[in-house]
């Protein structure tokens, strides 16, 4: 019988007990993004608006797809960025700790951001026209050499600074911005026509930030009778999916579906009222305040003020007469 050599054995046993040995998997995870949620300042609301078409560039060039993370449970990890177009090369990283703000007047850039979020770490990677750059906890700035673009996708491997960091989340973002200001002779006096104007910007998140707002209230707490309130709703920008509709309901039995209502309460009293935003995919924010109104009237309160001026002043003309009271008018 023919035997089998000693090293070909040792090798079966030590495959045998190598396989018996559980392998950790890597950490891997993909998150997709719908189409068509690039965003833009609406200037006159204030919120993001859906930008399908721009003169400037292809939309879909910042349209993110698709974000995926993985890592090898040994401190390396890769992240990869996809659009519905192509990765674009426009622009330049500017240096964050320069004075020189020069470079920011006068801009026609294409940035794709990745952040991953572990359990001791933030992981910033920006990738701007043939350049990509890593920032570790809002730190130093370091070059990553090791990144591939092909067509539609951004790949980039990084390091973690601790081997053992447990992946928490992730985040990309994908902006087109176009600056023209060195045109402008006072910056300082800029109005929002100006600033519409010469800034224009494009972006687009994954995953998607959940509708959020960031201010529901009234402009004042305290009104009285019959005066026009100013109600202010606002969404959190680049939140949810445009347009967004809103419910407002006073408390006194109306409501409004504007945005920015203006609303007069016939009565006394205090009372709540709430604001309902829904956007495109049916989610729904809430959010509520209180305000008191009092007294009979805004006219009536009004009159009670220059009832008050008229004893003042013949308290002043009692005491020191009513040349003094002349000067003080006249002036």
């Amino acid at each position: 019988m023919q035997k089998t050599p000693l090293l070909a054995t040792g090798l079966i046993i030590l495959g045998l007990f190598l396989s018996a040995i559980p392998v950790q998997a890597a950490n891997e995870h993909t998150y997709g993004d719908p189409t068509g949620d690039v965003m833009t300042l609406d200037i006159n609301s204030g919120n993001g608006q859906v930008v399908t078409s721009s003169p400037y560039m292809t939309i879909a060039d910042i349209d993110i797809t698709n974000v995926n993370y993985s890592d090898d449970n040994a401190g390396t990890a890769t992240t990869t960025l996809k659009v519905a177009g192509a990765i674009q090369n426009r622009g330049k990283i500017f240096d964050q700790n320069s004075t020189d703000y020069s470079d920011y007047l006068k801009m026609n850039s294409i940035e794709y951001t990745i952040t991953i979020f572990t359990n001791e770490s933030d992981y910033t990677i920006t990738y701007i026209n043939h350049t990509c750059q890593l920032v570790i906890n809002g730190g130093d700035t370091t070059n990553i050499t090791g990144y591939s673009v092909h067509d539609n996708t951004l790949t980039v491997p990084f390091s973690f600074t601790n081997p053992h960091e447990q992946y928490d989340s992730i985040n990309a973002t994908a902006d087109f911005i176009k600056t023209n200001f060195s045109s402008l002779d006072d910056l300082n006096n800029m109005s929002e026509s100006d600033f519409a104007k010469f800034y224009i910007q494009y972006e687009d998140n994954a995953p998607n930030p959940s509708l959020a707002l960031d201010d529901v209230s009234a402009e004042s707490n305290l009104v009285a009778i019959g005066k026009n309130v100013q109600f202010n709703c606002s969404v959190t920008l680049f939140s949810g999916l445009p347009p967004y509709t809103y419910h407002w309901s006073f408390g006194d039995g109306t409501s409004s579906t504007q945005q920015n209502p203006i609303h007069a309460y016939s009565s006394a009293g205090d009372y709540t009222y709430n604001c309902t935003v829904t956007d495109k995919v049916g989610t729904t924010v809430f959010e509520a305040g209180q305000i008191k109104i009092q007294g009979s009237s805004g006219t009536t309160t009004g009159s009670g003020n220059m009832v008050m001026i008229f004893i003042a002043i013949i308290v002043i003309i009692a005491i020191a007469g009513v040349a003094i009271v002349v000067y003080l008018i006249r002036r």
